[in-house]
């Protein structure tokens, strides 16, 4: 996103006391407020807010909260881009179900996470952003900008997913997982 006026553009950030996501976007929205970014926090529990909440979701069909299985297929089928923030830790299955579908994964970068199998190369398989999510605009925008230049990371993802988490690859790593530990022993 680029820096506009505010009568050009206004990106709202509808946000919720006491959630604790939004408490880590928050000093990201300041900083990129700072920037001359115009972005407009809206707190949820004002009535007025919500109008306006509701308004933006039907005018641009977003989908939020639970959705029907026919839903998710649709919203997945219509999507370039995922992104997958580091929740309880930094690998989610909304990682494998984005690529599955053909999105161009965005996360956070995973350079200094160790994966079995190793998975996650830097526009390979997946496209990093820093830990801060701070680059997040203009990742996407340099994305969107030429698309079709990054159609070989959604490829490339594709295939590596295929061939790394195969039956027959996860069952030699589980067999030798625990054929390799201290104190087990084969039968023969």
């Amino acid at each position: 996103m680029s820096k506009k006026s505010k009568k050009e553009s206004t990106l709202y950030y509808f946000h919720s006391v006491g959630c604790a996501f939004c408490k880590q976007i928050d000093p990201i929205v300041e900083k990129l407020n700072n920037e001359g970014y115009d972005i407009l926090r809206l707190d949820l529990s004002e009535k007025d807010n919500q109008g306006l909440h509701r308004e933006i979701e039907n005018k641009y069909n977003i989908v939020k909260g639970k959705s029907t299985s026919e839903q998710f297929i649709e919203i997945m089928r219509r999507s370039k881009i995922g992104l997958s923030p580091f929740g309880m830790g930094e690998l989610c299955y909304r990682d494998l179900e984005l690529i599955q579908w053909g999105c161009l994964l965005i996360k956070p970068d995973m350079s200094k996470v160790i994966t079995e199998p190793d998975f996650f190369k830097p526009m390979e398989t997946y496209v990093p952003v820093k830990p801060d999510w701070s680059d997040l605009n203009e990742v996407i925008e340099k994305i969107l900008g030429n698309y079709n230049k990054y159609l070989y990371i959604i490829e490339n993802a594709r295939k590596q997913v295929t061939q790394l988490y195969s039956y027959d690859n996860v069952c030699m790593y589980w067999y030798n997982f625990f054929a390799n530990m201290n104190g087990i022993q084969n039968e023969s």
